[in-house]
């Protein structure tokens, strides 16, 4: 369990680096691992980890419990991933009423001789999302080099 750390147990220097070193030694690839599953994206893992680390910085040396320090950064990572996730925009998704036919009033689909029509413009109008400048920069983003 991370607040048995004898790192952190201990007593902080002044400004609490030695522990937070120490910490970020041990811990430091777990808690980036942990924030880029959640968050699903290397930046953000990266902010998240980082943006932590700096708010532990400021409150180790006012830490009334060492030992629940570890917890305590854990916690702020899982939060703040899920924050980073939560803001970023939806990818952008085909809506099945665009493919499918509209039901009648009998809520059944209105028959239709040949779908391939329909599907395959639905299918190029992905493509074409899927390769437009503002997805790619999305694809790269996370990185993936986009589809040509």
């Amino acid at each position: 369990m991370v607040d048995a750390d004898p790192g952190l147990s201990g007593e902080p220097s002044a400004d609490g680096s030695d522990a937070l070193e120490q910490f970020v030694e041990r811990h430091g690839a777990h808690l980036y691992r942990l924030a880029l599953h959640i968050s699903g994206a290397e930046s953000d893992a990266m902010g998240v980890v980082e943006d932590t680390l700096q708010a532990a910085v400021a409150t180790i040396g006012s830490c009334a419990d060492p030992s629940a320090f570890g917890s305590w950064i854990y916690r702020s990572v899982i939060r703040s991933a899920h924050d980073r996730r939560a803001r970023r925009r939806p990818v952008d998704a085909a809506v099945l009423d665009d493919v499918m036919p509209p039901l009648n009033a009998d809520r059944h689909f209105e028959p239709m001789i040949d779908w391939s029509g329909r599907i395959e413009r639905q299918a190029q109008a992905f493509v074409a999302a899927l390769t437009s400048p503002a997805m790619a920069e999305r694809w790269r983003s996370n990185g993936f080099e986009p589809p040509k």
